[in-house]
């Protein structure tokens, strides 16, 4: 018998330059790169999410690095800031 793995979908999304402060809960970003990583779950029967965001301003790694998690439409996503 097959060991049953979880369909993991992997999705990104890019700060623009010249954002006033980094990503938080409710940012557009977060909640469009969210959104679009529960569209590529639903399409593939993705079991876990992982939303990757770029920012791309000159900030130190503390301050722009974060990880949480999310649940969307019953499904659990983990986002990573960096």
């Amino acid at each position: 018998e097959r060991p049953i793995h979880p369909k993991v979908v992997i999705s990104s999304s890019l700060i623009p330059k010249r954002q006033s402060h980094p990503p938080a809960r409710g940012h557009v970003v977060c909640r469009k790169g969210l959104a679009q990583t529960a569209e590529y779950m639903d399409r593939c029967a993705g079991t876990e999410g992982h939303l990757v965001i770029f920012d791309r301003e000159k900030r130190l790694w503390k301050d722009k690095a974060f990880q949480q998690q999310e649940k969307v439409n019953g499904m659990t996503m983990y986002i990573w800031g960096m």
